[in-house]
């Protein structure tokens, strides 16, 4: 009697926790999964399969300002945010751009893929405003060139349109 209704109440548990938790996870930003992974194992566990599930987040290029000389300086890092622990780190995927640029307008595109366009190379002294435009797509080694802009631009903001033109 008892304990068959109690194993009949957890099995119906067990079924509605894998069919509510999903639902909720979804709802949860990187932060909020990020603070659940110190609730118990469960959660760790849940949230961990959540996180890794997510988009990789990178930062590609862009201007670091120099405190101590009071200058702006192209970059051609790409960096990763490690979703796991929070931490920005050097892409390993994602390889660095061929030359120093900032101010730039850069898009993922759909089935992982990155467009890079216009920008500033060059020290802050002497910029150089760019035309150019850049693709890098998951698994190849380097970036490959596309068609210049038709003028060049400085902090210009790039939009996929979903149908392979950006």
């Amino acid at each position: 009697g008892r304990i068959g209704a109690e194993e009949a109440m957890s099995a119906f548990l067990m079924e509605l926790r894998d069919e509510i938790v999903p639902i909720v996870l979804q709802h949860l930003d990187l932060v909020q999964l990020s603070q659940l992974r110190r609730v118990c194992r469960q959660c760790r566990t849940w949230a961990a399969m959540e996180i890794t599930s997510m988009p990789k987040l990178v930062a590609v290029g862009g201007t670091r300002w120099e405190e101590h000389s009071h200058t702006a300086q192209p970059q051609s890092q790409v960096l990763e945010l490690e979703l796991s622990t929070l931490r920005w780190n050097d892409a390993v995927a994602v390889p660095a751009l061929p030359q120093p640029r900032g101010f730039h307008g850069v898009c993922a595109l759909p089935g992982s893929g990155i467009v890079v366009a216009g920008g500033v190379v060059g020290s802050h002294e002497a910029p150089t405003h760019q035309g150019s435009a850049i693709r890098w797509a998951a698994g190849d080694e380097q970036w490959t060139s596309l068609p210049n802009l038709l003028v060049a631009r400085e902090s210009a903001a790039l939009v996929s349109l979903g149908d392979s033109r950006v």
